[in-house]
């Protein structure tokens, strides 16, 4: 409730300034219409957009949701606790995994190049050494 009472100005300063825009632009129409009835017609169709933005709701909104159902607060936290806390374990799993599997193709990799080595080696003239160890390529 504060909130509103401490936008109040800002609202009556905006309301002022479209009002004067409004009989700038197009003074022969709206000339005739009160003061009083053209802001009645910018509130009609002029809205206040808040807009937020992060992993929890805004302050207000939680203080509104304590004040329906006593305890939710708690609830929206302990929430989004868990929710943070499965995020970095899900992270942390991508990760490790990641790693292994890296590490997994480096070996597989040396393997592969020792086996070509060795047929290549038992086509140059060394028969006996690199049969033993490539399986008679």
């Amino acid at each position: 409730m504060a909130d509103e009472e401490e936008l109040k100005p800002q609202a009556e300063n905006a309301l002022n300034r479209i009002d004067e825009v409004l009989v700038r632009t197009s003074p022969q129409l709206f000339q005739d219409i009160p003061k009083a009835k053209r802001q009645e017609m910018v509130k009609a169709v002029v809205s206040i957009t808040k807009i937020h933005s992060g992993p929890l709701p805004p302050v207000e909104l939680i203080r509104g949701y304590e004040e329906i159902y006593p305890g939710s607060a708690k609830l929206i936290f302990d929430v989004f606790e868990k929710q943070a806390n499965h995020r970095i374990k899900m992270e942390d799993t991508v990760i490790t995994s990641s790693q292994r599997q890296s590490g997994r193709g480096q070996i597989l990799a040396f393997i592969i190049a020792i086996l070509f080595l060795g047929c290549y080696m038992g086509n140059l003239g060394w028969p006996r050494c690199c049969r033993r160890y490539t399986w008679g390529c």
